[in-house]
């Protein structure tokens, strides 16, 4: 009997690290960039995140906010905003992490 409660845990327990490990690498940050819900602010935005392949879903939202989410294994939030910025990109404030 104890080992098939033994072994019913260590499932649940691998299962459980494989789903946080898998999650733990995506995260989700919003921006303030002036200007970016433009038309062509939005299309440079757009050509300046494609080239990130850590980049999985970018999206402007009105009073110039941009949401990125990104996996942070393959790219960082420094990283990010550097590129934003040498595309002439100015980020007010600091970044928030959403959920």
């Amino acid at each position: 009997m104890s080992k098939k409660i033994l072994s019913f845990f260590l499932v649940v327990s691998f299962i459980a690290a494989c789903s946080f490990s898998a999650s733990a690498a995506e995260k989700r940050v919003q921006l303030n960039v002036p200007g970016c819900s433009s038309w062509n602010s939005s299309s440079r935005i757009g050509s300046i995140l494609k080239k990130n392949d850590g980049i999985k879903k970018y999206e402007n939202r009105a009073h110039d906010l941009l949401v990125i989410t990104f996996d942070d294994e393959e790219t960082s939030l420094d990283q990010i905003i550097s590129e934003l910025r040498k595309g002439r990109f100015m980020i007010v404030g600091e970044p928030v992490y959403l959920k």
